[in-house]
Parts: C-alpha cells; structure tokens; sequence
C-alpha cells in the first residue's frame, strides 16, 4: 500500500500523541495538530508536520487551515478526529457557557473539520474520517451528560455521512473506547472543567474527584495497542485483515463488558414490550418509505 498522510487533531497528549508515534513508526506521514504549537513540538522532533488547529475555530478558518494541511505533502487520506476534553455538570448544575463550548469542541468543530476535508477526499477519489469517540457516547453516567450528549451527537453526524459519502470511495469509523491510560484522569486537568454544585450534587462531584485520583494511571487500556487497532482497522491489514469493518466499534475490555450488558437489557426490553408497541400503528397500514430507500 502506498505511504499515506494523516492529520490527528489533539496532539498535545494521550491518544492524539499516541497516534503520531504510530503513523511515524509504521511508515505513514504525520501531520499532528493543536491548539498550541509549543505543545506539539515534541512530535516535530520525531519527525511529524506540525499545525495550530483550534475546534473551536469558525468554518471560514477552518477552511484556511485544511488548505494549509493540504500543502504541506499535497495531500491528506486519513483525519483523526481525536482533540476535545470533559465537561463534568449535572444537568441542574450545567451553566450554557460551558455546555456551548463542550458541544462547540466535540461536535460543532467535527463538523467544520469534515466539511472543509470532504472536498478533497471527493477530488482524489478517496478518504477516511476516524473519530475517537467514547463510552460514554451509548453509557448513561451521572454528571457526564454534556459530554455523553456531545458524544452521542457527533456519532449520529458521522454515521450519517459515511452513508452520504460512500458512493464517493470515502470512508468512516467511529472508535468508542473505555479507559485507557491517558491524562483523561489526572485531576489537575479534570478539575478545570469541574463546577462547584449549586445544588444538591457537591457530594456526587467529590465521589467522582476521589474516584479520577485512585484510578489514574491504572485504566487497562494501553493507548499504543489502541492506535495499532486503529491503523489495522483503517488500513484493513493486521487483525482486520479479510474482515468487514465495522463503522463503530467498541473497543478495550471495559467498553465491550459495558456493551454486552446494555444491548442484551435492550434487546430484552424490546422483544418484552413489542407486543405493545406495534400495537400503535393504523390496522393494516401499508409500511412506510425505508431507510434503505433512500
């Protein structure tokens, strides 16, 4: 297969900087992006292209930046929307601002950084969005809605285009990891997106504080064997070899025990009450338009 250019957004740690050193080292160009240079300097050294990348960023400079991405090796065939961070709120203790700028990160910015690839993709005959998503996008969990409803809601975004975008060679996967050991938990960081309660939730807000310190740096997930499967997945090499990819899996040990348990309870829930349920259409109505028709 030939070499390949990929852009990461959220470089800076974790996943994002996991990613680059995996593209390098498996012979593929790197084009590694944050919201601050300095921060991604590290990964220039190893050899990656380097850009400021902001999600918050309007589509007018969005555009701009993917042109500048563009230039830098003529191309781009594969863009890993990895960047974004957790707004923790109850729903009562959610403040507009912050719930704006969560959605703004993590589904708005997606969007814009979609729209302002798929042109090329298009032109070239070919493409691949990966999306890190998480858990957290199919898992209810107090205090996490901001960053569950965001999850939930740029899935929907991207599994929608993969199916506009198909007939044009261009590609999707959706990525839906447990816990891996990344900084995701170091509380440092966790707490600059943490409210005081403003409610009845401070202790709920405590019990999640003491539960990030005490398992920091311990998750099962190992963020090298993540980007691996990534890479297989999106090149079809490796452990996806001859098999058909899925557009969303999930992926490490948590997620899938998670997943397991909650499709079996819907899938039980819904064989229980289907009886009723059906029960609320017109008798004998002809079905509808499908959603395979379209």
């Amino acid at each position: 297969m030939s070499q390949q250019v990929w852009l990461v957004t959220g470089c800076s740690s974790g996943f994002g900087e996991q990613f680059i050193k995996t593209i390098l080292e498996r012979g593929d160009k790197a084009i590694a992006t944050a919201r601050k240079i300095d921060s991604i300097k590290h990964l220039a050294d190893l050899g990656a292209a380097t850009l400021q990348l902001d999600m918050t960023d309007s589509g007018q400079l969005m555009d701009k930046k993917v042109k500048e991405a563009v230039d830098i090796y003529g191309k781009i065939d594969v863009i890993v929307q990895n960047a974004g961070y957790g707004y923790i709120a109850t729903l009562e203790d959610i403040e507009e601002d912050a719930l704006l700028k969560q959605f703004d990160t993590l589904v708005f910015g997606v969007v814009r950084l979609t729209q302002a690839i798929t042109p090329y993709f298009r032109k070239q005959g070919s493409g691949h969005i990966v999306l890190v998503s998480s858990l957290a996008s199919t898992t209810a969990i107090p205090a996490a809605g901001p960053y569950s409803g965001a999850k939930a809601a740029v899935e929907s975004f991207i599994k929608s285009y993969a199916q506009e975008v198909k007939p044009a060679n261009i590609k999707a996967l959706i990525l839906q990891p447990g816990s891996y050991r990344t900084n995701i938990r170091e509380v440092t960081r966790f707490k600059e997106n943490l409210p005081k309660s403003t409610t009845e939730h401070q202790a709920l807000y405590d019990n999640v504080t003491k539960l990030m310190e005490a398992t920091h740096d311990t998750q099962e997930g190992d963020p090298r064997l993540f980007c691996e499967l990534a890479w297989d997945l999106v090149k079809g090499t490796g452990v996806a070899e001859g098999k058909e990819i899925p557009l969303a899996i999930s992926t490490g040990g948590e997620a899938v025990d998670y997943e397991l348990a909650r499709r079996e309870k819907d899938l039980k829930e819904l064989q229980e009450w289907e009886g009723v349920v059906r029960k609320t259409d017109f008798p004998g109505a002809k079905k509808g338009w499908s959603l395979t028709e379209i």
